[in-house]
């Protein structure tokens, strides 16, 4: 697969929603280029890391890896669309996964006072789901 193919693939929905499509670009990748640089027509170009390894790396080292000011994946187009509607290019989802420091370390400070630690959560049990029986459901409810 050329360049211009891997690129329009990567920002192609379709490849996500099809698990052979999407095995079939990146599996070759995560053995042959695991970090590569992609500029699809219409995108800015960025980093296409493949492998969970290197993801939970890069993660590690936020001083050298940044979360924004794009972490999410926009065309030019929307970038344009999004400026005149807010004066701002980068996304407008601003959430604590989104944030580099120092705004993720006081915001993460300030959700750590907010309710109960997700392993705090232990007690409840298996989630409430679609199979989950009508007694379950309600204890948990009440």
């Amino acid at each position: 697969m050329d360049d211009a193919a891997l690129a329009r693939a990567v920002v192609d929905p379709r490849t996500y929603i099809d698990q052979s499509a999407y095995d079939a670009l990146f599996t070759p990748l995560r053995r042959a280029a695991p970090v590569c640089r992609v500029a699809p027509e219409g995108y800015r170009p960025f980093w296409l890391v493949t492998r969970h390894a290197d993801i939970i790396e890069i993660e590690r080292q936020p001083e050298w890896f940044l979360n924004g000011p794009r972490s999410t994946l926009t065309s030019l187009a929307d970038e344009e669309k999004l400026e005149r509607l807010t004066g701002r290019r980068a996304s407008a989802l601003r959430t604590l996964v989104n944030m580099d420091d120092p705004d993720h370390r006081v915001v993460l400070r300030h959700h750590r006072h907010c309710g109960p630690r997700y392993d705090q959560l232990d007690h409840l049990g298996r989630p409430v789901g679609p199979d989950a029986d009508a007694g379950r459901a309600r204890s948990l409810a009440g």
